[in-house]
């Protein structure tokens, strides 16, 4: 009965911030002890309807009610949330992850985001630490894809580049450019970097 009420909410209520009213009243009328399968039927509701913040919600009552619960739970608070641009909360789920699974490199890198999210212009190198964290990772079985290793090197070269220093930006552009040759942004601060030096070499006029 319970997942049929769920069912025929989110029918009614999809776009309507009212759901929550309702989900809650369904709830409270299930009388299973563990609760789990219908806070995730709720929190899925929630992600197809693209309202992400309800869903990394109700994904974080299936934690909250069962901490032991799998690491893919307290992921999809995590990244729901994030994907919700709640990175407050989105960094308490990955630092509860981590705490719990600590083996599990997703919390890691997932951990990176939500900081370079929260420093989008790489001034306070939040993330710096974090992604060196990850990049050092050594699971077996586990292998980084380019797309997240190319967010890594971006936030750790623009961080670099904003604290001018070249040594240790250049250091990520190459990384860039070894994963992706014609990368605009890595090749446009090795550009830069190159004129800059140029410029110091060349002799000033009347000298």
């Amino acid at each position: 009965m319970a997942a049929l009420a769920v069912q025929d909410t989110m029918q009614a209520k999809m776009y309507n911030d009212s759901a929550t009213y309702y989900f809650d009243k369904v709830v409270t009328a299930d009388t299973a002890k563990d609760k789990r399968a219908l806070y995730l039927q709720i929190a899925e509701a929630f992600k197809d309807s693209k309202d992400y913040l309800k869903a990394g919600s109700w994904y974080g009552k299936i934690v909250e009610a069962n901490p032991a619960t799998s690491a893919e739970d307290y992921f999809y608070w995590g990244y729901w949330t994030f994907i919700g641009k709640d990175y407050a909360t989105a960094t308490k789920a990955f630092a509860a992850m981590r705490a719990k699974y600590p083996d599990e490199p997703s919390g890691v890198y997932w951990s990176a985001r939500v900081a370079a999210a929260g420093d989008s212009d790489a001034k306070t190198g939040a993330a710096v630490p974090i992604y060196k964290e990850w990049l050092a990772i050594n699971k077996e079985g586990y292998t980084r894809k380019d797309a997240d290793l190319m967010l890594a090197y971006q936030y750790m070269a623009y961080y670099y580049y904003n604290s001018n220093n070249e040594k240790d930006a250049t250091e990520w552009i190459d990384k860039i450019l070894a994963l992706e040759p014609g990368n605009k942004f890595g090749n446009d601060i090795k550009k830069y970097y190159a004129d800059k030096r140029a410029a110091g070499a060349t002799p000033k006029r009347g000298r």
